[in-house]
């Protein structure tokens, strides 16, 4: 998959500049890490954007998605900044995510983008929650794949962290729900609970 963008930049007596953005996500190893000039975006089609500030200067989430491959996708959360020539800079040493593994202490880890890459079956959510004022996503874990040349696949399991802005960076929120239910929550049955007869028919109608 490849994408395309254009930035317009106003610029000083009413003009405005163009940078057009060449995706080359296909031949970019690490791109968590790395800072990208508009001639080396990493695409995806953006679904939503925020401004913060790190260290006074302004910059923008950006939030994406990535049809990646047939059996995997991706979720992006890039960041956007201005270079002192007025350019556009993708990525920036603003995100800190923590990771735990069996048997190793935590380890927080900053990143220039932060990248989800899930099964195709699933869909996984990553987006900012204005009421929390929080970057929410989906917890992932790993599950059998069946995929051919697959092992293993992420997938995630009903659970959320999120990144919240503290002195200008993105600082991890390991769990952000702590409820957890006995079972999935549903809608209260039509036909009534188990030993009672209600007076409405599998439409929700009343008999």
């Amino acid at each position: 998959y490849r994408y395309f963008g254009i930035i317009q930049k106003k610029e000083e007596e009413g003009l405005s500049k163009i940078y057009p953005l060449t995706d080359r996500s296909f031949q970019i190893r690490r791109p968590d890490f790395l800072e990208l000039p508009a001639d080396r975006w990493y695409g995806a089609l953006y679904y939503n954007i925020k401004e913060f500030k790190s260290k006074r200067k302004k910059m923008y989430l950006l939030f994406g998605f990535d049809a990646f491959k047939f059996f995997e996708k991706r979720k992006v959360l890039d960041v956007l900044s201005f270079n002192d020539k007025g350019e556009p800079v993708f990525g920036a040493p603003v995100i800190e995510h923590t990771k735990r593994k069996k048997d190793i202490p935590p380890q927080t880890l900053t990143y220039h983008r932060f990248i989800l890459q899930y099964s195709s079956e699933a869909v996984v959510s990553l987006n900012y929650d204005e009421s929390r004022e929080l970057v929410l996503f989906d917890h992932l874990i790993m599950q059998p794949a069946y995929f051919p040349g697959y092992t293993f696949i992420l997938l995630p399991d009903g659970s959320y962290e999120g990144l919240e802005l503290k002195r200008g960076k993105w600082v991890h929120v390991e769990k952000v729900f702590d409820h957890v239910y006995d079972e999935p929550p549903r809608p209260a049955p039509i036909l009534g609970t188990e030993g009672t007869q209600s007076k409405k028919n599998i439409f929700g109608k009343e008999k």
